[in-house]
């Protein structure tokens, strides 16, 4: 194994084992606010997910864009596995976006003005173009033997 595919492992744990510690360390030691209380702390995790989630839709349609124009398969993988990173974060913004709105007790009993937010739309596109080109990673280094 090269040293690439090392570090690629090696990423592959670390990377959710400390974005799961982050999630612990603001839910258990920052302060509580006095006013919001508990849904404060939603935030600190809420708003950094929603600027990754544009973020790697952007860059999954910049590299799409260069892969239509240069036909390199590197612009189709980086934009592959950023369509992956923005699905995975835009799980946690409706997620945590529901559960501030639950706890706020802003959900109202008519649904006559619900609507789709932004986020949803961008992730149904991301997700059929994630269905189209396969689903993981390991399907990627199957594909292009990496």
């Amino acid at each position: 194994m090269d040293s690439a595919a090392r570090w690629t492992a090696r990423l592959e744990i670390i990377a959710p084992l400390t974005l799961f510690a982050c999630g612990l360390w603001v839910f258990v030691f920052t302060p509580t606010e006095t006013e919001q209380g508990f849904v404060q702390k939603i935030m600190y995790i809420h708003v950094p997910s929603v600027i990754v989630t544009y973020l790697a839709f952007f860059v999954t349609f910049a590299f799409g864009i260069a892969y239509l124009w240069k036909r390199l398969l590197v612009f189709d993988r980086i934009a592959k596995v950023s369509a992956e990173i923005g699905l995975i974060f835009c799980a946690m913004v409706l997620l945590s976006a529901q559960q501030a709105k639950e706890s706020l007790n802003l959900i109202k009993s008519d649904r006559e003005n619900a609507s789709i937010p932004p986020t949803c739309s961008l992730s149904s596109i991301c997700h059929s173009w994630v269905k189209t080109h396969g689903f993981s990673s390991i399907s990627i280094r199957k594909k292009y033997d990496c």
